[in-house]
């Protein structure tokens, strides 16, 4: 496996996982974090744009007071867009709104243009600055989507601090006009014939490839007992 940079995701797990779309299990939907969840990301710090017609382009946001809105305090979005993949030259984009309005919650969107195809990640921690951080006392990694207007290959790449090898989950989400939440266990990630060892968990990485609009709400990990999610991604 390879190992995390600034921004290196570790393309041969991304590969494996799209390779393997894990079937997606529907259940109930659940609207607020459960009692004793560990807030990874939850959008109200950090407002910043990423706006690119072809090429990728990266942008990082410290929080100054590390005040634990973003998990290890820093937040990396990268979009991705190739040319041969964007026949109306569309304009693609990434956003965090900290303060949308209108009785919105904060939220990351993700957009591409009519015909084009790409990738959006979101990445917390780096091999040079690892999050150092014990997930092991949560169930799962639960991401809550305000909605999706078209089908979603969804990712998420984990590596271990105790030699940045990387293990992911992933899933394919369908249209969905309304919020709903998907759950990616910890037991679920595939690496060898372990798994990840989230007892010291260097980086986390979110992946989302080839969809026309999304927003999420929220990044949390959740505990043992929690309601089911809308959606689990399944161990391949």
């Amino acid at each position: 496996m390879k190992k995390i940079n600034t921004m290196t995701r570790g393309a041969s797990v991304l590969a494996a996982v799209a390779m393997a779309l894990m079937p997606q299990m529907m259940r109930a939907q659940t609207t607020e974090p459960p009692a004793g969840s560990k807030t990874l990301d939850d959008f109200t710090k950090g407002a910043d744009t990423i706006h690119i017609v072809t090429g990728n382009v990266t942008k990082s946001y410290t929080e100054p007071a590390k005040d634990d809105h973003i998990v290890g305090g820093t937040r990396a979005m990268e979009v991705v867009v190739d040319a041969g993949n964007n026949p109306y030259s569309q304009p693609a984009r990434a956003q965090v709104v900290t303060e949308p309005g209108n009785s919105m919650p904060p939220a990351f969107i993700g957009w591409f243009g009519y015909g084009a195809l790409g990738r959006i990640y979101l990445q917390y921690g780096s091999a040079a600055s690892p999050l150092n951080v014990n997930l092991l006392p949560y169930y799962a990694l639960r991401v809550y989507f305000s909605g999706l207007t078209s089908a979603l290959n969804f990712n998420i790449v984990a590596y271990q601090g105790s030699n940045n090898e990387a293990g992911g989950c992933g899933i394919n989400l369908a249209p969905s006009p309304g919020p709903f939440t998907a759950d990616f266990p910890l037991a679920n990630f595939a690496l060898s014939t372990t798994g990840v060892d989230f007892s010291n968990t260097a980086a986390l990485v979110m992946v989302f490839q080839n969809t026309e609009n999304l927003a999420i709400t929220g990044f949390y990990a959740v505990p043992p007992g929690s309601a089911p999610a809308t959606y689990t991604c399944e161990k391949s």
